[in-house]
């Protein structure tokens, strides 16, 4: 299999602006963290509009490869369906990386609350007592009150870490649990593009030479659907991929 160069893949001004676009859709991911679970293009187009990546290329995508004019809606809307999730598991992995340095900030002020708390309980009485006699038997009201707001705050604090962690933003990057090998959301990416050929299609991964049907136009399709995207997925990294694809499904099949 080809080694893919993720530096490389990252820094795809296309990709990038694809993220980018993605970020500024709030409405998708403030939700898209209870979705992520199905991993389902299409659970996750079901509730967004679509970010048209394929606006200005479709026609003459499904031009070339003679896409019936009865499909075309249908593949355009999954093409766009798995682009979605395509850049949201990208960037769930990026986010993964800034999750963790926030969480390790706030674990460090969560612990210096700990630390406080346990200085502060055992003595407040004896610190009550203290400012109680310091005050001049005046103030000794406000001090309890100080002292008891002083340590629920300290409480509150400790929740800092699993209340950031809570939020959709930080769902989505699945912190703390084990990453994806290799590029993430490639593979559900060429399974998308597999389901639209052998399913929408109706188009046999057999190689023929009627132009239209075969595993070889099923990689040119993948190819070009992949270029508004991020067009530095190469060739032989769709085609291994698609390798591992094809031997899954026939493995669901037969099951």
């Amino acid at each position: 299999m080809t080694k893919i160069d993720e530096g490389k893949l990252s820094r795809c001004p296309v990709l990038v602006q694809n993220i980018e676009n993605l970020s500024n859709s709030t409405s998708f991911l403030k939700s898209l963290a209870a979705e992520f679970k199905e991993i389902d293009p299409e659970v996750v187009f079901q509730n967004y509009e679509p970010l048209n990546i394929y606006k200005t290329c479709f026609n003459a995508i499904a031009e070339k490869y003679s896409i019936p004019t009865e499909n075309i809606r249908d593949v355009e809307k999954k093409l766009e369906a798995a682009a979605l999730l395509y850049l949201a598991m990208r960037q769930r992995r990026d986010w993964n990386i800034q999750v963790g340095i926030i969480t390790g900030y706030l674990n460090k002020v969560v612990k210096k609350a700990k630390e406080l708390e346990l200085l502060l309980v055992p003595e407040r009485e004896k610190i009550q007592q203290v400012f109680h006699i310091y005050s001049m038997f005046e103030d000794a009201k406000k001090t309890g009150e100080l002292i008891n707001f002083s340590i629920e705050n300290l409480k509150q604090l400790q929740n800092l870490s699993s209340i950031f962690l809570s939020l959709p933003g930080a769902k989505i990057s699945s912190y703390g649990k084990k990453a994806p090998m290799g590029h993430p959301g490639l593979q559900e990416w060429v399974r998308s593009i597999f389901l639209i050929w052998i399913k929408i299609l109706n188009r046999s991964i057999e190689n023929p030479n009627d132009g239209i049907n075969g595993r070889i136009h099923l990689l040119d399709f993948m190819y070009d659907c992949r270029e508004p995207l991020h067009p530095l997925l190469e060739h032989d990294t769709l085609d291994s991929m698609l390798r591992k694809v094809q031997k899954q499904y026939a493995s669901s099949v037969n099951n």
